[in-house]
């Protein structure tokens, strides 16, 4: 459950926010329109002190493949937001 629903929390705030209670720390971003929001809940969780990072990444397989290279070398998941 997200603790903060306030009236400035966006959608890719409580997306962010999720990412990191699933233990997500590391999103391999392809930049495309729907980024600017991603850009900025991530400007807003470093600010909260957020362990959440982001890759940009120039093409999704490329994102896709580090994602999945991250995860078989950590064992962690990875997350990719990838241009549409």
């Amino acid at each position: 459950m997200i603790a903060d629903c306030s009236a400035t929390t966006t959608g890719a705030d409580a997306f962010i926010e999720r990412l990191v209670q699933l233990g997500i720390h590391t999103i391999y971003a392809n930049a495309g329109t729907d980024f600017p929001p991603i850009i900025e809940a991530l400007a807003k969780a470093a600010a909260r002190g957020s362990a959440i990072q982001a890759i940009a990444v120039p093409h999704e397989n490329l994102a896709v493949s580090m994602a999945y290279g991250h995860f078989l070398v950590s064992g962690q998941p990875q997350a990719v937001d990838a241009a549409r």
